[in-house]
């Protein structure tokens, strides 16, 4: 889950004329769909965001369809997080990582949802996806996005300084905190 400077600018300027968002609470996962592709390329204006997104190995610009084939590798779950009238609200990867455990990566709601619980709504369906895989989860998130390793910190993972990078903070939830956390 990622914050960028841009978006206090971007919430400003929502007006009146913008609809209501859905609760967070309405919002459940299913498999992207390729409209969301291109919703998904919209919410990712420069390079800078790309990076903070999906890392260096994400080139920028993308096209809807290059962004769908490089997200869709064999070996990545994808998860759209949407609301009863298929508004696409969210996305996220998951893929097995080594000691057994599943990477939760490339977390991301969009700029006019931030703030109202969507990211938050994302990672718990999220744990909740795995409950059943009894493994740790892991993620990485930016040092700089104090937002989300809040969320993080909230929803039962810990930071692995070992494993983290000067730019990127590794995480990981304990298999034991699967089971404590409750039910979306």
């Amino acid at each position: 889950l990622f914050r960028s400077g841009a978006e206090g600018r971007q919430r400003h300027a929502m007006t009146a004329a913008t609809p209501p968002l859905p609760p967070a609470s309405a919002l459940f996962l299913r498999p992207p769909q390729p409209l969301d592709y291109r919703r998904l390329a919209a919410w990712i204006p420069d390079a800078d965001t790309c990076d903070r997104w999906a890392g260096p190995s994400m080139p920028y610009p993308l096209s809807s369809a290059e962004l769908e084939q490089r997200l869709s590798p064999d070996d990545r779950r994808r998860f759209a997080l949407t609301d009863p009238d298929s508004g696409f609200w969210g996305f996220a990867q998951s893929w097995q990582e080594h000691p057994p455990a599943w990477h939760l990566g490339r977390l991301i709601v969009p700029p006019e949802a931030r703030g109202h619980g969507y990211g938050r709504r994302l990672c718990e369906l999220l744990i909740a996806a795995h409950d059943g895989t009894h493994q740790a989860l892991t993620l990485r998130v930016r040092r700089d996005n104090i937002v989300a390793h809040t969320l993080y910190l909230d929803l039962g993972f810990c930071p692995s300084e070992p494993e983290s990078t000067p730019m990127a903070l590794f995480m990981r939830r304990p298999r034991s905190a699967l089971r404590q956390s409750h039910t979306p």
